[in-house]
């Protein structure tokens, strides 16, 4: 969808510079549950979808960045994943 609608959904969420969110931090879930309505709303998509998307990009994501290893090592199944996905994030912060 691109940098614009990125921009548009973060703006709306509040955020200032993007640059404070694309950091490696926990954040506070109404952040979150916030990004993914307004994401839904510029993006003209059910929340499904956009976790969907989402979801899709991460791991194109990953594995375009050369941690293709680290997303196969956290687990064989979607149960795994969810309960590595702690260590994923503090391996990527490295």
């Amino acid at each position: 969808f691109g940098k614009d609608a990125w921009d548009k959904i973060v703006r709306q969420a509040g955020v200032q510079d993007d640059s404070d969110i694309l950091q490696y931090e926990q954040y506070d879930d109404s952040l979150t549950f916030a990004a993914i309505q307004i994401g839904c709303e510029v993006l003209a998509v059910d929340p499904e979808t956009a976790l969907d998307l989402f979801g899709s990009y991460t791991v194109d994501w990953l594995i375009e960045s050369g941690h293709y290893n680290l997303l196969k090592s956290i687990g064989s199944d979607f149960f795994d994943l969810l309960s590595n996905l702690n260590m994923m994030h503090m391996n990527l912060e490295r």
